[in-house]
């Protein structure tokens, strides 16, 4: 990892540890065109996801390749296959075990080729899904490539790992503009501080809109999105809930337990329904903030120091002592000429 990166990773810091399990059990890692190395966003996702793994006894990690359609097969099978090798080699460098991850070389996919936007389907299709199962193999990846049209119209789920990248794609486009996310830039350790949040009223309307817009057709027989709840995690702090949805207005306050550079997360859960009664909920990292808590003063004396003030003190306690016994021999000399 370039130090670059590894500057921007620890400033940004998406090590999520308390977010629950449920919210990061699938990721989607984008690359560039021709390159399977990693971004430093992605590098922030595997950190939130491997985080999440480590909380999760009993899970597996099964890692999908894919590339976009635009060159030679055989070479795109190598892209996929090298970009899935990026992605585990950075699992295996944040201590997961080999014997967790499983993989599979899908290759050449035109998932979004009904998005409306050739440049689009060509970014959203190069790409390495990761998700958590109890199982070693993925159902979904012994499926066809275009698994990501199947199960949409299942009672009970709605949204596929693919929807809800674009979900997240979405969101995180008009967050900015529609979340006010204030978080303390710096907090003194074990003193409180207040993270605000205010959320727009046409936010849902404004990605509703965007879903539906004719560019990806997986959403036309969403029927309604609601904002089902707003939560806050942290790490190394203690949380506790001020305000909740009042009026749009969210208040913590957030205690850090521990000095050092901590990371403020807003993840935004949202329910969808269609019109025959299936419900869906997915709950998304949408914004983060770094808090810097700095490390009290230590009145410790280190090593070096502590031997020269020993010496110091054994160097005025002898000139104490000599300077005692000299003004006792001074009397005695005076006392002596008295006599004499």
């Amino acid at each position: 990892m370039s130090s670059p990166i590894k500057l921007f990773s620890l400033l940004i810091l998406l090590n999520l540890n308390s977010l629950a399990v449920s919210s990061a059990r699938e990721e989607v890692i984008l690359f560039e065109y021709d390159d399977y190395t990693l971004s430093g966003e992605a590098e922030i996702k595997l950190d939130n996801f491997i985080s999440v793994f480590k909380k999760s006894n009993g899970y597996y990690i099964n890692v999908n390749g894919y590339t976009d359609n635009n060159g030679n097969p055989a070479y795109i099978k190598k892209l996929s296959a090298n970009r899935i090798e990026s992605v585990i080699n950075y699992l295996l460098a944040g201590g997961v075990d080999r014997k967790s991850i499983s993989s599979k070389n899908i290759g050449s996919t035109d998932d979004f080729s009904n998005s409306g936007d050739t440049e689009i389907s060509m970014k959203l299709n190069r790409r390495v899904e990761l998700s958590m199962n109890n199982t070693r193999d993925d159902p979904l990846a012994k499926s066809d490539i275009k698994h990501s049209k199947k199960n949409t119209d299942n009672k009970n789920t709605i949204l596929t790992m693919d929807t809800k990248f674009i979900i997240r794609h979405e969101l995180k486009k008009i967050a900015s503009d529609k979340i006010t996310f204030e978080v303390p830039v710096e907090i003194k350790e074990n003193e409180s501080g207040n993270v605000k949040v205010v959320i727009d009223d046409d936010l849902i309307t404004t990605l509703s809109q965007k879903l539906k817009n004719n560019t990806y057709k997986l959403f036309e027989k969403i029927n309604s999105i609601e904002l089902n709840r707003l939560d806050l995690s942290a790490n190394d702090m203690d949380i506790t809930t001020i305000k909740k949805n009042d009026s749009g207005k969210w208040v913590w306050s957030i205690t850090p337990v521990e000095s050092g550079l901590h990371t403020v997360s807003l993840v935004i859960s949202l329910k969808f329904s269609t019109s025959n009664g299936a419900q869906d909920v997915i709950s998304l990292p949408i914004m983060l903030k770094a808090v810097s808590v700095p490390e009290k003063p230590s009145y410790i004396v280190s090593g070096p120091y502590r031997k020269g003030l020993f010496i110091i003190f054994i160097v005025i306690v002898a000139l104490g002592i000599f300077k005692l016994i000299n003004k006792r021999m001074r009397k005695e000399t005076s006392r002596d000429n008295r006599i004499a």
